[in-house]
C-alpha cells in the first residue's frame, strides 16, 4: 500500500472512531462506569471509553488489515505478542474522556502504528480532535497530512521565550498548578497564559499555534501519536534530558510514564527545558 493510500486508510480508522464518540457521549448510558476485567479488583473505565476502542481496533483491522495486532487502554496486549508483531496498532479512542464526561470539549481520538524489526518505531500516526479534524503522517513521506492524505498547513509558533507564552499542562488543577510553579520557580511568572490543554489535544494546538508550547510527564498512549506528529511538522519535540523521545517503549510499556515537552520551535522548547532543571 502506498504511503498517501496508508495516511487515507488510517484516517477513515480514525474517523470513524470519532463519529461513534460524537453520537454517543449524549446517550445516557455513555459515561456509565463499567469494570475492566483484565485490570485489578476494582479497576473501572466508561462504556463508551470501551465501545470507542472496540470501534478503532475493528477500523483499523477492515482499513490496515486483519492481521494486524491492536491494543490500549481498555484492551491491552502482553508485550511479548507485540513484540512478536510486524506491526502493532497502539489505540487511545478517547483521550480525555474524563473532561469530556463533565461536559468540556476537550478531547481527541490517537493512533499510532508502530514497527517493530530492523527499523523499529512510529511508522504512523493519526488524531482526531474534538472538533473532527483529522491529522496524520507517515515516516516515509515529509510533513502532515488531512484526512484526505493532502498537504496540512502548520502555523507553529514564533515565541522564543517562556516570557508572554501560552504553556498548556495536563489536567490543570490547583496541585498541578503547584507543583509547575515550584518547577519553574521565578519563571513561572513570565508566562503569558496556562491551560489545561495538553495530551493529544494540547499538541494539536502546538500544530494551530494556538498554544506555543505544551509539556507533561505521561504514558505513551497519551503523547506518542500526537508528539510523532508534531515532530513530522517540524515541531520542537524532546524528553526533558533532551533527547529524541522513545515513542515505541512507551507503546510496548505504556505503565511507564514519561516527561516531553513539545514546542513551536527550538529556542522556545529549549528555554521551557531549562526552566524545568531539564
Amino acid at each position: 500500500m502506498d504511503p498517501r493510500t496508508y495516511l487515507r486508510n488510517l484516517a477513515t480508522a480514525v474517523a470513524l472512531t470519532w463519529q461513534l464518540i460524537d453520537r454517543r457521549r449524549h446517550d445516557a448510558d455513555a459515561f456509565t462506569l463499567v469494570k475492566l476485567v483484565h485490570k485489578a479488583e476494582g479497576s473501572r473505565t466508561y462504556r463508551i471509553d470501551l465501545e470507542a476502542e472496540t470501534a478503532l481496533h475493528e477500523a483499523v483491522r477492515a482499513h490496515l488489515g486483519n492481521q494486524i495486532v491492536c491494543t490500549g487502554e481498555e484492551f491491552p496486549v502482553s508485550r511479548t505478542a507485540l513484540e512478536r508483531s510486524e506491526f502493532f496498532a497502539a489505540c487511545d479512542a478517547l483521550d480525555g474522556s474524563t473532561l469530556l464526561s463533565l461536559g468540556f470539549n476537550h478531547w481527541a481520538v490517537a493512533l499510532a502504528i508502530v514497527a517493530n524489526g530492523s527499523d523499529p518505531g512510529i511508522y504512523a500516526a493519526a488524531v482526531a480532535d474534538s472538533t473532527g479534524r483529522v491529522v496524520c503522517a507517515n515516516r516515509a513521506l515529509p510533513g502532515v497530512y488531512d484526512g484526505a492524505g493532502e498537504p496540512l498547513t502548520v502555523n507553529l509558533s514564533r515565541q522564543r521565550s517562556l516570557q508572554g507564552a501560552t504553556l498548556s499542562l495536563s489536567g490543570a488543577t490547583p496541585r498541578k498548578y503547584a507543583a509547575m510553579q515550584k518547577r519553574l520557580g521565578v519563571r513561572f511568572n513570565d508566562l503569558g497564559l496556562v491551560i489545561p490543554f495538553a495530551g493529544s489535544p494540547g499538541i494539536l494546538k502546538v500544530l494551530s499555534g494556538q498554544v506555543d508550547c505544551a509539556t507533561s510527564t505521561s504514558r505513551g498512549y497519551d503523547f506518542a501519536a500526537a508528539a510523532f506528529l508534531a515532530e513530522q511538522a517540524g515541531a520542537y519535540v524532546r524528553g526533558m534530558d533532551g533527547g529524541s523521545l522513545p515513542y515505541r517503549e512507551a507503546l510496548l510499556d505504556p505503565g511507564i510514564k514519561h516527561p516531553w515537552i513539545v514546542a513551536g520551535n527550538e529556542e522556545l522548547g529549549e528555554d521551557l527545558r531549562a526552566a524545568l532543571g531539564g
